[in-house]
């Protein structure tokens, strides 16, 4: 994270070189945490509860004119605030809804416009229904220290509800979600995108998803990881291709 205390560090390359068996949640992580560690790392990306956020197919109220976008996430440093700003500009005619808990900034530097909703914190349990009440997920990561290592578990979280994505280029998405997940750069792009997957078919974002959510089902991961720690070997784990010390 941004501006993360030096101890902290310290304790973190400390752990890396003391572990038996050491996990990273990311490529770009991945990448950062070989360069502390002699023995190999772990690959292991987010992974996610399809069954969860598949109710929100069923929960969506298609009938509902007022397009929305939205966000689920905390508010905090990783966010580019002038992107959505420049959105809800864009985007009039939509709402802006962007749901979570602030943290680490200061809540009056939040954007405000007619368009823009922040409706807090919601429970794991509440985001199928949550996300049911949106037609565009949006990802408007800032490209800055903080997120660059980040693999946000919310990707497959949108996917797996049947939402198309709009993200800004974070390393990690495009290399793991290219053709599934839209890219943009700023709030012209995020608004033609938003607009554009609209007509996107939902049945061929699932035909691409569906190999990469099997591979990245949290039992799926939690197994491999176990099994793994209880081996305490650097071996791979081929089932999925992921897990591999890459």
């Amino acid at each position: 994270f941004l501006r993360a205390p030096e101890g902290l560090r310290l304790r973190q390359r400390r752990a890396l070189a003391e572990a038996d068996v050491v996990f990273a949640g990311g490529r770009s992580l991945h990448r950062s945490v070989r360069s502390h560690r002699n023995g190999e790392v772990h690959l292991f990306p987010s992974g996610v509860e399809t069954a969860h956020y598949a109710r929100s197919r069923k929960l969506r109220d298609r009938g509902r004119r007022r397009k929305v976008a939205g966000y689920v996430g905390v508010l905090d440093e990783r966010l580019d605030l002038g992107l959505l700003e420049g959105l809800a500009s864009a985007l009039p005619d939509w709402t802006i809804r962007v749901v979570g808990p602030v943290a680490k900034i200061d809540p009056a530097t939040l954007p405000h416009a007619p368009n823009l909703e922040y409706p807090g914190m919601v429970t794991y349990d509440e985001l199928p229904a949550v996300m049911a009440g949106f037609d565009v997920a949006l990802m408007p990561f800032a490209l800055n220290e903080a997120t660059r290592a980040i693999s946000p578990t919310k990707t497959l979280e949108y996917l797996a509800a049947g939402l198309p994505v709009v993200s800004t280029r974070v390393p990690d998405v495009v290399a793991d979600y290219d053709g599934v997940v839209h890219l943009a750069d700023d709030a012209a792009g995020f608004a033609a995108a938003c607009r554009h997957v609209l007509g996107h078919s939902r049945a061929e974002r699932d035909r691409r998803l569906r190999p990469i959510a099997r591979r990245h089902e949290w039992d799926v991961i939690a197994r491999e990881m176990a099994a793994l720690i209880e081996a305490g070997t650097t071996g791979s784990v081929a089932s999925s291709g992921i897990g591999t010390p890459a």
